[in-house]
């Protein structure tokens, strides 16, 4: 009896019902049971682990000095750099597997190790093996500057060093620095700890540029008349303040290299007003406004200056690049003629003086290269004594041709005291216009 009324629940002759929970451990038996592993499953933990392993060989590559895998050159750079490159790789690459978290290295992802892995793939490129010097830099300011003073400054305020300037910082700013970036601008875009262990590093950098720093130099490779190969200063970034000699032993040529750096008596030409009121922006030969251009000019319009750009960008670049991204910008109408204060910026920063205009003149002259051509830059600056903060200039000077700058006005103009706020700006275009060239970005 106790039977048929279980098996009739209801009067209708139904089985009884299955809670969920039944039916949950029915399925979870029968998967068990009667289907094979998944397959999708095996296969990601194989790649998973070939992944990981793939990664402890390059680690242990890159621990052991390993140099064989560098990227190849040419015979003639290796066998020019062989001997420095090799033992500035050997200082530099050291890799330190306690410096990484094992969950980082059992996973084989992570942003300690991601800096970490991108560093010692750069020591392994090209641009290392042909410039060792930087390399030698950025392994000096570390190991004698940097490191001792994150030691002392952890120890102060009790905290693992690590928390305090983490490795993939530390290199950021030692390549930001060696790279021609003012010091207080990089650590203040970068480092956001205390202002007086801030204040402390920027004295110590600034020291060690002072005493031990020797900015990299190459060689011309034109050679004079008897054969005999000049050499010229190549100053990085901004440069030193030292004038390079004058390539190739041209004087006749009435071109007298000198360094970018602006005298009391050698000021940047101006924007014009009624000039920059009758500019036709965007223009036609205005190179593409992508978003690598727009995030630096996004960057310079929130008021940071060009070697603070450089640094706080997603990927970090040199101050030149930003002051081509800058040019790029303002032949795309970026800038409004209304935005007297970024203009007056951009002119202090990237505009050449009527000195510099005239030198850049004679160099085009001298090279017999047209400045319209677009080409054979390389050979104008070797006029100027091959430094290479001249390209930016250079790069000004095309536009402001292709502008049609009135050059005279604007030397008449630089050589009139200002308040140093920039010109007073018309306001003929109207607030349409003005309207419209700061859509430009959001449009593009």
């Amino acid at each position: 009896m106790l039977v048929e009324n279980v098996g009739t629940q209801g009067g209708h002759g139904s089985m009884p019902s299955r809670t969920p929970d039944a039916d949950m451990r029915m399925h979870i038996v029968r998967d068990c049971c009667f289907f094979p592993p998944n397959e999708l499953l095996v296969k990601h933990r194989a790649e998973k682990e070939a992944k990981r392993q793939a990664l402890m060989k390059e680690l242990e590559s890159f621990k052991n000095g390993d140099l064989e895998s560098l990227s190849r050159t040419s015979a003639e750079t290796k066998a020019a750099s062989k001997t420095s490159s090799t033992n500035l790789l050997k200082r530099a690459a050291a890799f330190d597997l306690s410096l990484i978290p094992a969950s980082e290295i059992e996973q084989g992802h992570g942003p300690t190790l991601e800096a970490e892995l991108k560093w010692q793939r750069f020591l392994r490129t090209p641009f290392v093996a042909k410039h060792p010097s930087r390399l030698g830099a950025c392994g000096t300011l570390i190991s004698d500057v940097i490191h001792p003073w994150r030691l002392d400054e952890a120890a102060r305020l009790r905290l693992a060093y690590t928390h305090l300037m983490s490795e993939a910082l530390v290199k950021k700013v030692a390549y930001a620095v060696t790279h021609g970036s003012i010091v207080a601008e990089v650590l203040g875009a970068l480092y956001n700890g205390e202002e007086q262990g801030r204040s402390a590093l920027v004295v110590e950098i600034e020291r060690w540029k002072q005493e031990q720093w020797v900015p990299a130099t190459k060689i011309a490779e034109e050679q004079t008349g008897d054969g005999s190969a000049q050499e010229a200063s190549a100053a990085s970034g901004h440069g030193d303040g030292s004038a390079p000699p004058c390539i190739n032993g041209n004087t006749n040529t009435g071109v007298q290299a000198s360094a970018v750096t602006a005298s009391s008596n050698n000021v940047p030409l101006p924007l014009l007003p009624h000039w920059l009121a009758h500019v036709k922006l965007p223009h036609p030969k205005a190179g593409k406004l992508s978003d690598t251009v727009r995030e630096s000019a996004q960057l310079f319009l929130e008021g940071n200056s060009v070697d603070a750009v450089a640094v706080k960008r997603s990927k970090q670049i040199a101050p030149s690049t930003v002051e081509g991204h800058l040019l790029t910008a303002f032949m795309n109408g970026v800038f409004s003629p209304q935005s007297g204060d970024v203009l007056e910026r951009i002119r202090q920063v990237c505009l050449p003086s009527g000195q510099q205009w005239q030198q850049i003149e004679a160099a085009f002259a001298a090279a017999d290269v047209d400045w319209s051509s677009g080409k054979d830059t390389k050979l104008v600056v070797e006029q100027l004594g091959a430094d290479s903060s001249w390209y930016s200039k250079i790069r000004w000077y095309k536009c402001l041709r292709e502008l049609e700058y009135p050059i005279e006005e604007g030397l008449t103009a630089a050589s009139v005291p200002t308040s140093g706020k920039g010109p007073a700006l018309e306001q003929n275009d109207g607030e349409e216009e003005a309207a419209k060239r700061r859509r430009i970005m959001a449009a593009a």
